[in-house]
């Protein structure tokens, strides 16, 4: 990797080490303050569509604007978001740093971008990979640590030393160099959805993918926690672990994508994580199954294989509306997920997990059999 990207990585592991420290033990938190499985899946529905929204404007902003610039606006919105969980009285307070933290993915777009346009062409797209699975590698330190601090100090304490983390990535990538749009996407307005045929179809098809690993995702800590009976400890260590699994899954699935196509890496993606859903349905309670399934779920997570799929096969002047419909529409499919989730939760815990391992097996030997057709069928 050049300077840019090492920077970027940096930049993305600070700000992973900030966010894991807290986010995953958030639907505790949240608990604690008095929401039940039903207000979970509001709150996360909420931060999907403010997510969704934030799109709209991307694809201009990014030709229009210094990418650079977009992306420290975004990391300066994250900065209060720490201080006001820290503070919230009732758990309806989150939806504040909610709305600011999802929003600032506004600037998702630009790093993106950014990335696609530093990384060399002929391992793009696991170069890409690479510099996202940051955000893995940074939960491997940061869970085990924050669910240790738990156990000793309050969740303020966590949520104080993250908004440091935070400031310290938004400093790095002001170290980056500049990155203005070209003359060609200049020319370019918002969102664009007049796209080629085969262009919707490989965009749905990504995005349902993704969608659906994701479905029950917002509840695996209180999985964990009320049926696996794991203290916050070891809750981070089974997230570190899934986090690891994740860092060096990604580039793997990466250079599967370059060598085999896109589907079979996404064939492969979803049996990893409807591999690791069942093993979390069928054996809740013992700890080195749930190890096991925890390093096959943070395959679950790999939005970075989709993203580099999509730069990987587009123009550079159409990248920013891709990936911004991407973030769109993905977005869209996920707002209903966790809602229903929430409301198979509160029946019975292990519904979405069992739920979401059925479908993506389904699919997963679909995308494996019909890969070459769907591979015409999209012009990859």
């Amino acid at each position: 990797m050049n300077r840019n990207l090492r920077l970027v990585w940096l930049a993305n592991l600070v700000f992973s080490l900030g966010m894991g420290m807290y986010q995953g033990f958030l639907p505790l938190h949240l608990r604690s303050l008095g929401a039940d499985a039903i207000a979970l899946g509001q709150y996360s529905s909420f931060g999907m569509l403010i997510a969704s929204a934030s799109y709209f404007p991307a694809v201009w902003l990014c030709n229009r604007f210094d990418r650079k610039w977009l992306i420290l606006a975004g990391w300066l919105m994250c900065l209060p978001v720490p201080l006001i969980l820290a503070w919230a009285p009732t758990w309806q307070w989150a939806f504040m740093a909610s709305f600011l933290f999802n929003f600032s993915m506004f600037c998702n777009v630009a790093l993106q971008n950014y990335t696609l346009r530093k990384a060399e062409p002929e391992n793009l797209t696991s170069s890409y990979a690479q510099v996202f699975a940051a955000y893995s590698l940074g939960n491997v330190f940061s869970q085990p640590l924050g669910g240790f601090l738990l156990t000793r100090f309050p969740y303020q304490t966590i949520l104080f030393l993250a908004s440091g983390f935070y400031l310290l990535s938004t400093l790095i990538f002001c170290l980056i160099e500049r990155d203005p749009p070209d003359a060609e996407e200049l020319q370019g307005a918002g969102i664009n959805i007049r796209l080629p045929r085969e262009r919707w179809i490989l965009l749905v098809l990504l995005c349902l993918c993704f969608a659906l690993c994701q479905l029950p995702l917002e509840f695996a800590v209180p999985y964990m926690r009320d049926r696996s009976q794991l203290d916050t400890f070891w809750i981070g260590i089974v997230n570190a672990i899934a986090a690891l699994s994740g860092a060096l899954i990604a580039p793997r699935l990466g250079r599967l994508a370059d060598r085999k196509g896109i589907f079979r890496a996404i064939s492969a993606n979803l049996g990893i994580a409807a591999s690791a859903y069942l093993l979390m349905v069928a054996f809740p309670q013992h700890l080195l199954l749930i190890v096991l399934s925890s390093m096959l779920r943070g395959a679950a997570r790999i939005s970075s294989l989709y993203t580099a799929s999509l730069g990987r096969l587009s123009r550079p002047e159409e990248r920013s509306n891709l990936l911004s419909l991407f973030g769109l529409v993905s977005g869209l499919m996920t707002l209903a997920g966790p809602l229903l989730s929430g409301a198979l939760y509160q029946t019975n815990p292990s519904y979405p997990f069992a739920l979401t391992a059925g479908i993506a097996s389904c699919i997963m030997v679909l995308f494996a059999t019909q890969a070459e057709r769907l591979g015409r069928l999209t012009n990859n």
